[in-house]
């Protein structure tokens, strides 16, 4: 009970303390001057954008090859967004009705998790017990083997990539936060939740940085940003990284990318996160295999 109860204290403590910081930063930066640099940037490359487009049709109609096309499929643009954003808002007591019904079965899960955590002693019990009535010896001790390798490795993975998550929201953010890239914290936490995915949060840290970098005119941190996180990434990857797994997780990358695009196509977003610890596992089993194949052909050729 103590053991279940600590852990669920430290795991809530750790996320309200991200959640706090992360509203902190953000409130702190929205209130200076963030929400108003987003929409003026935005209304004025929308304003050039048209403009463009205004050029290029009156240029058309001399040459008689259309006649305000290109404004009028502007029009309807802007007003399937205007519709898309009343939509939003007159569903907006629905989707807080459902998102109170989300928090209520989270409210459950926890709930439940604590349950079967306090009794997961009882339950393996039951399982080895029931195992052993019903199940042929040989076909029992190959899925006490399998479980004791899937448990090692979900577990070590699970561990090992949630504590490399939250080294790259904290390190992310405060390389961005000194470089003076503004949203710095956002793009910290959506890159480092990202690295949940293999090679999504490289891939995010860098495009919103330079997103956010160049739409606020920060060419010159933007570069000095990007070398910053490319080493950091080299560091994630080379050292730390591997330090957090362990020998839990020892897969090649080339069959990480494959298993995370078969994942993906399969599963979608839960599947490229349970990419790398089902590929692991299968590789694990097909070593065995292969390492018993070879006793066996040992065993052979020396009988002969």
């Amino acid at each position: 009970m103590i053991a279940v109860i600590s852990t669920w204290l430290i795991f809530g403590g750790l996320l309200i303390f991200l959640l706090a910081f992360f509203v902190y930063s953000m409130s702190k930066q929205l209130k200076s001057d963030g929400m108003m640099s987003i929409s003026r940037v935005f209304f004025s490359y929308f304003r050039s954008f048209s403009e463009s487009l205004k050029e290029m049709d009156e240029g058309l109609s001399k040459l008689n090859l259309g006649d305000g096309f290109l404004v009028g499929q502007l029009e309807q643009l802007r007003g399937l967004v205007e519709g898309n954003i009343r939509q939003f808002f007159s569903n907006m007591m629905v989707r807080t009705v459902n998102f109170s019904a989300y928090m209520i079965k989270f409210g459950l899960g926890i709930i439940v998790s604590i349950y079967f955590l306090i009794d997961k002693n009882t339950f393996v019990l039951y399982g080895n017990v029931i195992g052993r009535i019903l199940l042929p010896k040989k076909f029992y001790e190959k899925m006490r083997s399998f479980y004791h390798d899937a448990d090692v490795i979900f577990s070590g993975y699970v561990r090992g990539q949630t504590a490399d998550v939250v080294f790259m929201i904290v390190s992310i953010s405060v390389l961005l936060g000194v470089i003076g890239i503004k949203y710095g914290i956002l793009i910290g936490c959506v890159a480092g939740i990202c690295n949940y995915i293999p090679y999504a949060g490289p891939f995010v840290a860098y495009a919103g940085t330079i997103l956010f970098g160049l739409l606020n005119g920060q060419e010159k941190q933007v570069l000095i940003a990007l070398i910053f996180l490319f080493l950091l990434q080299q560091v994630d990857g080379s050292y730390i990284g591997p330090k957090l797994m362990g020998k839990s997780v020892e897969i090649e990358p080339i069959f990480v990318f494959l298993g995370v695009i078969l994942g993906g196509s399969i599963l979608g977003f839960f599947g490229m996160i349970l990419a790398v610890p089902i590929t692991a596992l299968c590789k694990l089993i097909f070593l065995r295999f292969l390492e018993k194949r070879l006793v066996q052909r040992q065993k052979e050729e020396r009988e002969r």
